[in-house]
């Protein structure tokens, strides 16, 4: 009987092994001032996972960015991340349900290698990783670090920058971009004083670091045939051809993360949340953008001065229910591309504090991941 033991105690442990959920990426090749885009993915070992936390600690040459996977969007999860202290980002993925995440890409994350950087090995590391069920009971979670091989000096920097890369500020959402959208690009350098043109036009820069530049698309971009993208910085010059629209409405969050409670307004201009709920039938105000031409020129980058409605007629629903649109258009005294929106909550909904909102634009819808609070 004793023979069998050890027979027994290995069997045991493979058995709990393989009911380890893990988290894995591929180890990218990067030359200095290069970015890629990876994924972040789960292999759950067979076992349901509705929620997942933990931590990315990137070496001093690497900057780390991320947006929300296709498998935790499809199981309607939300994004939360914090850094509780410099080079480490806290994940949180997590949602108002119980759904299960498939396995597959739950991040995608932006790398970028610093421009600086030596031929080095740089690292990745996922720690404090937990992970629960859909009835909160714990799940084991193991994860490897990311090793990302930078190349300095080589002269083989890409010179492209991958479509997924360019995201709608507001939904943080890749696709086609339109006239005034404000657009997210991740796992570029915006460091250095950078210039950015799309079709040919400079585009106005409202943010630019390491691994983010926030911009406006020129109201004047053509949207017959794809746009050319190309970002000149530290005599680098990266380039990207992108699909373009006359819309592609995105509704912007409180958090920033297109998801969850959006940044709306109540009738009495306080913020609407859960806590602060909105009556039925009232007048709300949502922010966004991508809406395409307003009705009166504007200068690219500027402040929008009064009113300007737009040209594509725009409609709006609240879980569901249709909602009258009093007005949209330029967002007095915001950046030219911001976009408001008044409507009128339909009386139908009552007591939903969570109530998706949508919005369409000249054939285009938003995602219906941002909500609103209705008592």
């Amino acid at each position: 009987m004793h023979a069998l033991r050890p027979a027994i105690l290995l069997f045991t442990a493979a058995a709990a092994y393989a009911q380890t959920a893990t988290l894995s990426a591929p180890a990218p090749t990067l030359s200095a001032g290069q970015g890629s885009l990876i994924s972040l993915s789960l292999a759950s070992g067979g076992q349901a996972i509705s929620a997942l936390q933990f931590d990315l600690q990137s070496d001093d040459a690497l900057f780390v960015n991320f947006t929300l996977g296709d498998q935790a969007r499809a199981a309607a999860k939300a994004p939360y991340s914090a850094s509780p202290s410099p080079g480490v980002i806290r994940c949180l993925i997590a949602g108002l349900n119980q759904s299960a995440i498939a396995d597959g890409e739950i991040l995608k994350l932006f790398v970028l290698a610093a421009a600086s950087a030596p031929n080095s090995s740089a690292h990745i590391a996922i720690t404090n990783a937990i992970a629960s069920a859909p009835d909160g009971s714990q799940v084991l979670l193991a994860a490897s670090p990311v090793t990302v091989q930078i190349q300095s000096g080589s002269g083989t920097a890409a010179t492209t920058v991958s479509t997924a890369a360019i995201l709608n500020a507001a939904t943080l959402l890749p696709g086609p971009i339109s006239p005034g959208e404000i657009i997210t690009l991740l796992g570029v350098n915006g460091s250095g004083g950078p210039s950015l043109t799309v079709g040919g036009v400079p585009a106005s820069l409202l943010y630019a670091g390491p691994g983010q530049i926030n911009a406006v698309v020129p109201f004047g971009l053509d949207v017959a045939s794809p746009a050319a993208i190309r970002l000149q910085f530290g005599g680098l010059t990266l380039s990207a051809t992108s699909p373009v629209s006359a819309t592609s409405p995105g509704i912007f969050a409180a958090n920033g993360s297109g998801f969850g409670p959006g940044a709306i307004l109540n009738e009495d201009s306080s913020i609407n949340s859960p806590d602060n709920p909105a009556k039925a039938g009232s007048i709300v105000v949502l922010y966004g953008t991508g809406f395409g031409v307003l009705q009166s020129p504007l200068l690219d980058g500027q402040p929008i001065p009064a009113a300007n409605s737009t040209v594509n007629p725009v409609t709006a629903t609240v879980a569901g229910f249709p909602a009258e649109v009093l007005y949209a258009g330029a967002a007095p005294q915001l950046i030219a591309g911001a976009i408001q929106v008044n409507l009128r909550l339909p009386s139908g909904v009552v007591h939903d504090l969570y109530a998706p909102v949508t919005v369409s634009a000249g054939g285009s819808k938003s995602s219906s991941t941002v909500t609103l609070a209705v008592q």
